[in-house]
């Protein structure tokens, strides 16, 4: 799949592994991609920390989505998305999916035993530090979905605007849990999430 049907799967709200798409990549001419889906957006650009060198992105073909190329002698890992609105707002945050979503085996593997006696402390949203950065996890057991999102006042309620991570098993073939660290310069107050189930039905619950 090409990058440009990878980024028109997530602006549809029906790609389950954004991860692979957005965040930081290296590419083979001696960079890194970053690719943000940024649907309300005029013009973005990347911040490198803390020098901050301004690198432009460009939009791309379904207009949601912005990417940049950042040569590896000058990438930071603690760079800001930046992006400007038509009313000329403009916000600047950390990049979500620059931090790798991480739930153990181990938890994954006494929940479906039913003997994860504290999965409140796994699933759910729970503030955490990471890299320096102070944000919450977002965890959800989703088997059936086809893609998850969070959606809150911090995304304007967009479905589909802040897609979490599917993370199979080690100890299953199955893909069953998504995940996503948002630091807390994007959440705001998290309020909801989204799951799209494969028969295309939507569904909100809290978090």
């Amino acid at each position: 799949m090409s990058l440009s049907e990878q980024e028109l799967r997530i602006a549809g709200f029906n790609e389950a592994h954004p991860e692979r798409t957005m965040g930081p990549h290296v590419t083979g001419e001696g960079s890194y991609r970053i690719v943000a889906y940024l649907p309300r957006a005029e013009n973005a650009w990347i911040e490198n920390s803390p020098e901050g060198s301004v690198v432009n992105m460009k939009r791309s073909g379904n207009g949601k989505t912005f990417r940049a190329e950042v040569k590896k002698s000058e990438f930071r890992r603690n760079y800001l998305i930046c992006f400007t609105e038509k009313s000329g707002y403009t916000e600047k945050r950390e990049d979500p999916y620059s931090f790798p979503a991480t739930v153990s085996d181990y938890d994954v593997y006494l929940f479906k035993k039913g003997e994860f006696l504290k999965s409140y402390e796994t699933f759910g949203a729970h503030f955490e530090e990471r890299d320096g950065v102070a944000g919450v996890r977002f965890t959800v057991w989703a088997p059936t979905a086809r893609a998850v999102s969070v959606i809150a006042d911090f995304n304007h309620w967009i479905a589909g605007a802040t897609p979490l991570t599917r993370t199979p098993s080690a100890l299953s073939s199955g893909q069953e849990r998504d995940l996503l660290y948002l630091p807390l310069t994007m959440t705001g107050k998290i309020t909801g999430g989204l799951k799209k189930e494969k028969g295309g039905t939507s569904m909100k619950s809290l978090s």
